[in-house]
């Protein structure tokens, strides 16, 4: 089986839902993040078929950018995280 990489450099939230499948934050009464990472998420995969793996040795650590999946453009954390697009 052949995968195509897509790289992404992405926030926390981001990353521990694409690489868990679990609620971002159990505390966000209202739901808005958890709704906002996932539809960030989708829009990655797509029509696609595939899996999320870690890119550890892309870990930035801090930084300003915004986050490649959601676009928050908070500072924090970002880390390496590749989508294997199944072709």
């Amino acid at each position: 089986m052949e995968f195509e990489i897509y790289e992404y450099d992405v926030c926390h939230d981001c990353f521990y839902a694409a690489m868990t499948g679990d609620p971002v934050d159990p505390m966000d009464e209202h739901g808005d993040r958890e709704k906002e990472v996932w539809d960030a998420i989708e829009g990655i995969i797509g029509e696609t078929k595939g899996h999320f793996a870690a890119a550890e040795e892309r870990d930035e650590g801090f930084s300003w950018r915004s986050c490649e999946c959601c676009k928050d453009g908070l500072g924090g954390s970002r880390y390496g995280l590749n989508w294997l697009a199944r072709v």
